[in-house]
């Protein structure tokens, strides 16, 4: 939905996509694709684009974006426990455990 509450096309394949979450800035959204196996990405809706952001074998899922929007926070089951980790929002780099056994629902306002 736009923001005059209009359904808007993300411009990406149909899917099973969870967990969407708006950028701080409103162009980006971080969201989970599939279920077994879930990787989170990156859709682009002005430029109609879908980046791959994790790439692990284990579940990753309900990403969420740091409040400077230059991070996506998600959970996942890798490592062999379930933890919350954290990547750059431009796919560059590792993602680096935050802390082991936790759900992500919500990131604070100042992150």
């Amino acid at each position: 939905m736009n923001r005059e509450g209009q359904e808007e096309s993300l411009g990406i394949p149909a899917d099973i996509y969870s967990f969407p979450d708006v950028s701080p800035d409103g162009t980006k959204v971080a969201l989970q694709l599939g279920v077994a196996g879930a990787d989170i990405w990156t859709s682009d809706p002005a430029r109609k684009t879908l980046s791959k952001l994790t790439t692990d074998p284990a579940s990753d899922f309900a990403p969420r974006w740091t409040p400077d929007g230059h991070h996506v926070v998600f959970t996942s089951d890798r490592d062999p426990d379930r933890g919350l980790f954290m990547k750059a929002a431009d796919g560059t780099g590792s993602a680096e455990r935050l802390v082991t056994i936790a759900n992500l629902v919500w990131l604070s306002p100042d992150g």
